[in-house]
């Protein structure tokens, strides 16, 4: 009787070990991240490049990017030209094309200008030039170098 008991305190003491080392782990982990929200915000953002996109619209005004799409899809085949897509928008004047990298954006670009009968026009859109008014900067700080810098 005395060895089932022995043998049982054992294997209750086993088990409080195991639960208290299980418990330091999750306590352990809850305290230190494995990745901080900056550092996924950074991974995001370095999967989307908006440079690689295409503007594509008609120069008939009765078709919908439905009817763009569809057009542009039976005039070229994507992987026989090895052409990345990552995606497609419509938009109100035509058709947004999300290519994968720029080698893509310029075949499909050369695609639909030769093969396009001038029906379509392809743009790459332009970089946005914003600007900013700052109001009540005291005049010895405007004239400060770097001040423009700080605030970008």
């Amino acid at each position: 009787m005395e060895y089932s008991s022995q043998l049982m305190k054992d294997k209750i003491e086993d088990y409080q070990n195991v639960i208290e080392g299980l418990n330091r782990d999750t306590i352990s982990s809850k305290n230190s991240p494995s990745c901080s929200y900056s550092s996924a915000l950074k991974k995001s953002k370095s999967n989307h490049s908006s440079a690689d996109v295409l503007i594509l619209k008609s120069s008939d005004q009765n078709k919908n990017s439905a009817q763009i799409e569809k057009n542009i899809k039976n005039m070229c085949n994507e992987s026989d030209l090895k052409i990345n897509v990552n995606g497609t928008k419509h938009i109100k004047s035509g058709l947004l094309i999300n290519c994968k990298n720029k080698e893509s954006l310029s075949k499909l670009k050369d695609l639909v200008s030769s093969k396009g009968n001038s029906s379509y026009t392809a743009s790459v859109p332009g970089k946005f030039n914003p600007r900013l008014k700052i109001y009540n900067v005291p005049a010895e700080d405007a004239t400060q170098p770097g001040l423009v810098e700080d605030y970008l």
